[in-house]
């Protein structure tokens, strides 16, 4: 593997040509990066469907009036 000039951190395999970024910390934040946006994702996906039980219940509820008046 070879350093790349001007990148530090970054260095290229010479086999597969792929540049690979050897900067543990670089990494490290990345990582925490892509598990806090799986984590949003996640929550948000959680919302949506506590909202979507919430408007089946409400629905229910309605036909329910309407059917007792």
């Amino acid at each position: 593997m070879k350093k790349i000039i001007d990148m530090h951190g970054f260095v290229k395999d010479d086999k597969t040509g792929v540049i690979q970024n050897c900067n543990l910390t670089d990494l490290e934040m990345a990582k925490k990066a892509k598990k806090r946006i799986l984590d949003e994702i996640k929550k948000t996906n959680e919302l949506e469907c506590r909202v979507d039980r919430l408007e089946e219940l409400l629905t229910l509820m309605m036909e329910k009036e309407k059917t007792d008046e």
